[in-house]
């Protein structure tokens, strides 16, 4: 390409296209700090230097240093800015639609209130009040105003699910606005207004009243209740106010009281369970089964109960089981309800678990209620084979997993570790690694710890035990008492 020397500027230019814009942009450049600024160390032209000098490996402070005096952006570009960004970047507290939190003092815009609410529930949680001042997400434990909408576009809540919950104790909506939408609303004009509209969409005052609406109302309960009316029913009545009463059903409160800690609550929605065959409820077929406790092994108890207190999610990796409970009502599970015979209904269940890999133990309310001290010993046998089983095999442990090297390597470490390595390099490098416990030199108790359980040499046995062999520190030291658990270097 040919290029010329720029008459204005001395800068070398490309024939062509950009030699005729670059010498319409030079051609300005008559006053030096008022149309152009110029670079002291190549006499480039330009308006904005910042960026410029950065081509001379300065920054700003050593352009400033070295020239002191100098400007960087031209005065007129600094006022257009300034007057560009009038009303456009103003601090929070100085825009139209800010807030101020009453709770903790901090602005924030009104578009993000959802989100200001939950940080500002979980940084000042004494100052809020649940049920309130906000609702939690039984999902994923997020705090807002109202969860109707969340539920159904976040976690695929249908309405079925929502209604069931909602009758279980669930609140959708904060208290305080509630109150605010009472105080705020005049009820006669809204009635009118409401009156109005029903008789322009669906020609009655009272849609209720239409033949089509109570029809579809009936459907409804008949596929959710098993019952036409069924808060006119005092069974269903009296279940549905223990229900939203105690967040438990009596059912689950007795048996969770009777039971070791090991079987844990999650039919609040803590664990779902993904079968291959489907098991009937409500007039559906559903594959994603909510079992009413999980049995679990003893590394993990303690986060699934609070995870389980608290009403939060539990892990789909960590807290995995192979042992499940489900408590079936009368009511809830009779043929009315379910659409199956309570025989049929229990096998469905069984075999959907046992699809996924799990075993399941069904008991039913007339059992656990009428006759427990019958059916205890049997209970507990179950509870106890599962606990032994779950200790011995924890799913997530990597004592389970393939010890297979992937690396397929044939070079066996001279030291003494039994590692195997692809390549000599590797090899070399691992003999001088400060985690090869093998090398020469090595003193047991002072540079490392060896695990009883297995022989490997570690610095820190605690972490080792818990991870390979799913074992507490307490209990590795019931087995091998007195045993060094940290090394000393």
């Amino acid at each position: 390409m040919k290029t010329t020397v720029c008459d204005i500027c001395g800068g070398m230019v490309v024939d062509g296209k950009q030699k005729y814009h670059h010498s319409k942009r030079c051609a300005v450049y008559t006053q030096e700090g008022v149309d152009h600024l110029r670079c002291r160390e190549c006499g480039y032209r330009t308006s904005i230097l910042s960026q410029h000098i950065k081509l001379h490996g300065m920054d700003e402070r050593m352009y400033l240093d070295k020239y002191p005096g100098s400007i960087l952006v031209l005065r007129s570009i600094v006022e257009k800015q300034s007057v560009s960004k009038t009303g456009k970047f103003k601090k929070i507290e100085d825009r139209s639609d800010a807030v101020t939190c009453k709770k903790c003092g901090q602005c924030y815009l009104q578009r993000f209130a959802a989100a200001h609410l939950s940080e500002c529930v979980a940084s000042h949680s004494e100052k809020y009040i649940e049920g309130q001042d906000y609702v939690k997400c039984p999902e994923c434990g997020k705090a807002m105003t109202r969860l109707g909408e969340h539920l159904k576009k976040v976690h695929s809540w249908d309405e079925d699910r929502i209604a069931i919950e909602v009758g279980r104790g669930l609140k959708l909506i904060a208290g305080k606005i509630v109150v605010k939408r009472a105080e705020s609303v005049d009820f006669e004009a809204a009635q009118e207004k409401r009156e109005q509209t029903h008789l322009e969409r669906h020609g009655f005052a009272n849609p209720f009243s239409n033949p089509a609406i109570q029809e579809k109302i009936v459907e409804t309960n008949q596929r959710r209740y098993g019952s036409d009316h069924p808060m006119q029913t005092e069974e269903v009545f009296i279940r549905q106010q223990d229900s939203a009463q105690h967040g438990l059903s009596a059912l689950e409160i007795f048996f969770d009281d009777h039971t070791c800690d090991n079987v844990v609550y999650v039919g609040y929605g803590g664990r779902f369970i993904r079968t291959k065959t489907g098991v009937h409820k409500y007039g559906k077929i559903g594959k994603d089964l909510n079992p009413d406790f999980i049995i679990l092994s003893d590394n993990v108890l303690e986060s699934a109960l609070s995870a389980s207190k608290e009403r939060r999610k539990l892990d789909n990796l960590k807290h995995r089981s192979r042992y499940v409970i489900e408590l079936l009502g009368d009511y809830y599970h009779s043929e009315q309800v379910i659409g199956v015979k309570p025989e049929d209904h229990e096998r469905e269940i069984i075999e959907a678990y046992k699809s996924a890999g799990i075993e399941c133990l069904v008991l039913w309310e007339k059992d656990v209620m009428g006759r427990w001290e019958s059916i205890r010993s049997m209970v507990e046998a179950w509870i106890s084979k599962a606990m032994s089983d779950m200790n011995e095999r924890p799913i997530f442990s990597r004592a389970i997993k393939s010890k297979v090297d992937r690396r397929k390597g044939d070079l066996v470490c001279p030291c003494g570790s039994g590692k195997v390595f692809k390549s000599r390099g590797r090899m070399e490098k691992w003999m001088v690694s400060p985690l090869n416990y093998w090398r020469v030199g090595m003193e047991e108790g002072r540079d490392y710890v060896v695990c009883l359980e297995c022989g490997l040499r570690v610095a820190k046995v605690t972490e080792h035990i818990r991870k390979s062999h799913g074992m507490t520190k307490e209990a590795y030291l019931e087995k091998y008492p007195g045993s060094q658990m940290v090394k000393k270097a």
